[in-house]
Order: structure tokens, then sequence, then C-alpha cells
């Protein structure tokens, strides 16, 4: 069984008459709407509503509003609170949400927005203005704000004040005491170190200070489009700025550059930096060679016999070059009196590879030839009439 109400409103200052019916069925529903109908939810308005859903609510035609909720109490003080709109769903083994808001189109539109949810604030205690809150209690992993370009199905591995499953494009200025790199190497394949060429082009690179420019972005078609800035409007583009340009590094790392939907440009100045540390290396390397160079031209004790030179010490020298790609060179002193001496080359495993037999004494050297060993890094030691002289390192690249 329905109750009707028929509702007749007379208002003489614009001279109309609106008709509202309610309904009341036999199991409590409530439903305000024109027409016959039977309402599904404990409250309808405007629609039938649905047996799963409380309040059933539709957007009135005009104002395009689903559910407007308005809490005029201004003056709470003290630990007083007011909502202008509270949700809670109770935490169970089901999917629950405190407030659920989508603004979907089934296909896309080149005009309109859409919010699935939106929060603003201002004006009250500086400091405690937020527009969106989110927070993650309890001990169990979460997120406070989870953001993703697709259906929210990830499972959050710790806990995070933000969790965003896709690219992040922030305008502003990021502050943070740190910033960490996803780096283990299990989840990497095809681990090699920075080839020589990289290390030296790296020295093309033009390094740069410069003034940001504002530019203005055009948006997509629509009835209300108006550009916007690239960068926020609170950016200081009277400071200076020091980089690179990255028309500049395409050209010498593409795999460093990255383009926007606007065609802008970006650079990984994250993944510049091993590249800068293997020329560092390389550089403390030389200087190392040269220094020891050095050393053996202002300690070596040269015995002369006729033309030839012998010492009177045993020394092993830093091979050069060092790293390479063909051959290398490696200088040694051994003394007249040597016996025996024999330089032995190792692989990191400790596996010796190779031997070279020494028959010249006095001042020496050997050229190792790479082309039938694999890139890498090896260990080349010196042992005279049975005795260690010295061990050093050589790299390999290909």
């Amino acid at each position: 069984m329905k109750t009707k109400f028929l509702i007749l409103c007379c208002c003489c200052l614009c001279n109309c008459y609106v008709f509202s019916q309610i309904v009341v069925s036999t199991n409590g529903n409530v439903g305000v709407k024109t027409g016959s109908f039977t309402p599904l939810s404990p409250l309808s308005i405007k629609t039938q509503g649905n047996s799963d859903q409380i309040v059933s609510i539709e957007a009135d035609s005009s104002r395009h509003y689903g559910l407007y909720s308005m809490n005029n109490s201004y003056f709470n003080t003290g630990s007083q609170s007011s909502y202008g709109l509270w949700g809670r769903a109770l935490c169970s083994t089901a999917f629950t949400m405190g407030v659920w808001g989508a603004s979907y189109l089934s296909s896309p539109s080149s005009s309109g927005r859409a919010f699935g949810v939106q929060g603003r604030a201002g004006n009250a205690t500086s400091g405690y203005n937020i527009g969106v809150a989110g927070i993650v209690s309890g001990t169990n992993n979460g997120a406070g704000i989870l953001g993703g370009t697709g259906d929210i199905t990830y499972s959050i591995d710790s806990r995070y004040a933000g969790y965003f499953a896709g690219n992040v494009k922030i305008t502003g200025t990021i502050t943070s005491p740190s910033l960490n790199t996803i780096s283990d190497y299990r989840l990497k394949h095809n681990i090699e170190n920075i080839s020589a060429k990289s290390v030296k082009s790296i020295l093309k690179l033009t390094p740069v200070h410069y003034n940001l420019n504002q530019v203005y972005i055009e948006e997509q078609s629509d009835t209300a489009s108006t550009p916007h800035g690239f960068f926020a409007d609170e950016t200081d583009f009277e400071k200076l700025h020091y980089g690179l340009i990255a028309q500049d590094v395409k050209q010498i790392f593409p795999e460093l550059v990255s383009e926007d939907g606007n065609g802008y440009l970006s650079v990984n100045y994250i993944e510049l930096i091993p590249i800068l540390i293997s020329a560092v290396q390389n550089l403390s390397e030389e200087v190392k060679m040269l220094k020891e160079e050095k050393e053996y031209d202002k300690s070596k004790k040269i015995i002369k016999s006729g033309n030839t030179q012998k010492s009177a010490n045993a020394v092993l020298y830093q091979n050069t070059p060092n790293p390479f790609n063909q051959t290398t060179k490696i200088l040694y002193e051994l003394p007249v009196d040597t016996k025996e001496a024999v330089l032995y080359i190792y692989n990191m495993q400790g596996l010796q590879i190779e031997e070279y037999q020494i028959f010249t004494f006095g001042s020496g050297a050997i050229t190792i030839s790479g082309g039938h060993l694999d890139a890498g890094m090896y260990l080349y030691s010196l042992v005279a009439d049975g005795q260690l002289i010295d061990t050093k390192q050589m790299i390999l690249t290909k």
C-alpha cells in the first residue's frame, strides 16, 4: 500500500504553482517525485532509488547538484566542529568507502570539466587551510592519498602519506630532506659498465645558467577555454638557475631526455651522476698513473753497462692506458741479478688466465692484448725469484 500526499504551494510574487508528490510505501520508504512510482530506497528524491542505497537523489536539471549540503554554523567556537558533509563507512572485510565521488564519461569529450572529488579551503588560521586531507591510520600498510592513472587495484607495500602509480608532474618546487631512486640489482638486467665512449661524451655537454620564462598553454577546445601558465604563479622568474639545455643533451644522451604532452623537454639529471662518477674515476686513475710515472723517473736507479739500462730495485707500475680496449703496456723494474721473473694475469675470481715469462731484467715493459679477453676488471702480479713484488688492477672495455 502506498500513501500519496499532494502539496499545493502558491507564491504570490512569481504567480506560479508548484505541485509535489510524496509517496510513503508500506515498508516505510519515502519518495519525493512527480508521477506514480515506488521508492526503492528509504529516501528517494526525483528518482526511484535502489534497494542498496539509503538515500538516492537525482541531479536537478537546472542546478546540476546531485547533492548539495551546507552548514551555516559559522560561529562554532572552542572544540566544536562543523561539517558541510560527513561520510563514514564502517571498515570490514568488504570494500568500504567513507565518501565516493565519480565524474566520468564513457568516451572522450573535448569540453566540460570532470572532478571526482574537489576540496577547497581558505582564510582559516594560517597553516590550517587544507583543501583535501587524507590520513592512513592504524598499523597496516596504506596511503593517506592514492593516485593512479588506471583502476585502483594497487597493493601498497608500506605506509605512505601519498602513493602515486603513474607519472607525477609538479610545476613548483619540491622540498625534501632526501630523494631516493630505486636501484636494487634484483630489479635490473643487462647490467654493464659505462662505456668509455659515454664517459668522453660527458665532456661535450655545456653547463649554463639561466632564468625561467613563463609560457601559457592553450587548453583543449571548450566553451570556457582559457590558457594557463606552465609554471606556478609564485615561481621566482628572477632567480638564477644552473643546468643543461635539454635539446643539447638529447643529441648526446637521448635516453636521458623526455618530452611531455605539450612538447617541452626535461632532463634526467639523476642518471647523469653515474656517468660523472665514471669520468671522475678515470681522471683519478690517469692522475695516479702520471704520478707513478713521475716517481718512476725520479726514483729509478740506473746502472749503465754499455747501452743497457739496469735497475737495482724491483718495481711494478700501473698499466697504461687504463682502462684500455685493445692493448696496454705494463712497465717494470727488476734487479740485474734477478734469476727468474714472471708476470701473471688473473680474473676477479682469482683464476690465473695468462702468464708472461720475463727474460729482460732492469727496465722493461710487457704489452698485453685484450682482443681475446672479455671486458671487465683483471689483476696482474709480478713475481721475481719466488717473491711477490706487487699486484695491480687493470680494466678492459669493449
